[in-house]
């Protein structure tokens, strides 16, 4: 090595029977994939025709559990018929959600499977459906067990007053 070339570069001579492996066209970096391991799902390809139709269903089972408890609220201030009114709106929302929250998860479950099998492609609908189904599930659960607590409470107290 000399000052005037401080580094000396080496390479090594390629054989010539290294030849690149055999490309397959159509697929990603022109592998095809292993035998025995399943092709992803496609990504781009028809979404679900049922996605905007559970979206709609999530959404009605979480304004059904959430909107008429914030009328209920709002019109709890006023007195007469307002107020029972919207005690059987709040009622009706209760009950509408208790049967959509479920059917939207168990639904969106169901549309999600199909497209994890490659026949649709996901969607936010989709996706977003499902979700608010959970939601609207949970929050009937915690309703009907906070229920069932505050009249445990109440008969408890009753019980102990006289």
């Amino acid at each position: 090595m000399s000052a005037d070339q401080p580094y000396q570069h080496y390479s090594a001579p390629v054989p010539a029977q290294m030849t690149p492996p055999p490309v397959s066209p159509g697929y990603p970096g022109g592998q095809a994939p292993q035998q025995g391991y399943p092709l992803p799902p496609q990504v781009g390809g028809r979404p679900h025709p049922q996605s905007t139709t559970l979206l709609v269903l999530g959404i009605l089972a979480v304004v059904g559990i959430v909107a008429p408890w914030l009328v209920y609220l709002v019109g709890s201030t006023r007195i007469g018929a307002f107020t029972s009114l919207t005690s059987s709106i709040s009622s009706l929302g209760t009950l509408a959600a208790l049967v959509l929250g479920p059917v939207a998860w168990i639904w969106g479950n169901s549309l999600r499977k199909q497209c994890n099998q490659g026949l649709f492609s996901m969607t936010q609908a989709l996706k977003t459906g499902r979700i608010l189904g959970i939601i609207a599930t949970s929050l009937v659960l915690l309703l009907i067990v906070g229920g069932a607590v505050f009249l445990i409470v109440v008969f408890t107290v009753m019980e102990f007053q006289g």
